[in-house]
């Protein structure tokens, strides 16, 4: 398990220790059930070596931030995901690839409306190494 998020009763988190049994789950904080479990999965279209090719892809092992009544989900490969968790399942609000990096396992930080993420990992498809990237999410005010 990585460090479960807990709201109204319920605790959301990501479990498995390999990618193939990677998976996310809410369980009870009363009684310690789980409600569900869901591997999130989708197809992306990446660029490898000049060729663009459509891939499956899934959160696999990621990281839980509660955020203005949503839930914010960093995965494994660098997708940040808005989430709706609730006891009855989840909900993909909005998705985006921020890059292409194995083990991106540090919990993102949100400070001020700007986002750190830390790419552990270079970009398989750009090749940028490992840093520590910071994203506005503050729009326009």
């Amino acid at each position: 398990w990585n460090t479960a998020v807990h709201h109204d009763g319920y605790f959301y988190a990501f479990d498995g220790r390999n990618e193939p049994d990677a998976s996310m789950v809410c369980f009870s904080a009363k009684d310690g059930k789980v409600a569900w479990r869901k591997i999130p999965e989708w197809q992306d279209k990446i660029t490898l070596n000049g060729e663009t090719r459509a891939i499956d892809m899934s959160t696999l092992r990621g990281n839980l931030l509660r955020v203005d009544g949503r839930f914010l989900c960093l995965g494994e490969y660098g997708h940040l995901l808005w989430l709706d968790l609730t006891p009855q399942g989840y909900k993909e609000l909005d998705r985006t690839m921020l890059f292409l990096a194995r083990d991106t396992w540090a919990l993102p930080v949100l400070s001020r409306g700007l986002l750190y993420i830390s790419q552990n990992n270079p970009d398989i498809a750009t090749k940028k190494g490992a840093r520590l990237v910071c994203y506005d999410l503050r729009g326009d005010e």
